[in-house]
């Protein structure tokens, strides 16, 4: 009865080896599931919380906007006889011409004999607009203003 005994463990312990092995040979581009790693886990240096969104706070008056809006007055035209147009474009590089990307322009308008009002709705990170003021003549070249943000300007007065 031990030496069945013994047999009988000898098989079991060769069908479990062979069956972790996974069976010998076979195509060799065949795949087998492949479990997920496992998630990151975060290790801080200091047995502090966390903090999370829910902890920040803010002043009441404290706005999550990320823009702002600059009032730009195209004032009237003071020369007669002449027609303007107006660009207002946030891309450019100043050099001598200025490099401009017109599709960056915000505002396009001529200027008229009554001062117009416009709106722009700018993100916090824009520091500064350029505005081209093109005389419709012909060979004539385009005055440049630059305008810069500073803490009080919320209005803007083009004016040449």
């Amino acid at each position: 009865m031990k030496d069945l005994f013994t047999k009988s463990l000898t098989a079991s312990l060769l069908a479990v080896l062979l069956t972790a092995c996974g069976g010998g040979g076979g195509d060799s581009k065949s795949s087998a599931p492949v479990a997920p790693a496992p998630e990151p886990v975060a290790i801080s240096g200091n047995n502090e919380e966390e903090e999370v969104t829910a902890d920040l706070t803010t002043t009441p008056d404290f706005t999550f906007s990320g823009s702002y809006e600059l009032t730009v007055v195209v004032e009237k035209a003071e020369y007669k006889g002449v027609q303007y147009y107006v660009n207002v474009c946030s891309d450019y590089e100043a050099s001598d011409p200025m490099t401009v990307k017109y599709d960056s322009c915000m505002l396009r308008t001529h200027v008229t004999e009554a001062d117009q009002e416009f709106v722009l709705s700018l993100s916090e990170s824009q520091a500064s607009l350029l505005a081209q003021v093109w005389p419709m003549e012909n060979g004539a070249e385009p005055i440049d203003i630059i305008w810069q943000k500073g803490q009080d300007t919320a209005t803007w007065r083009i004016s040449f």
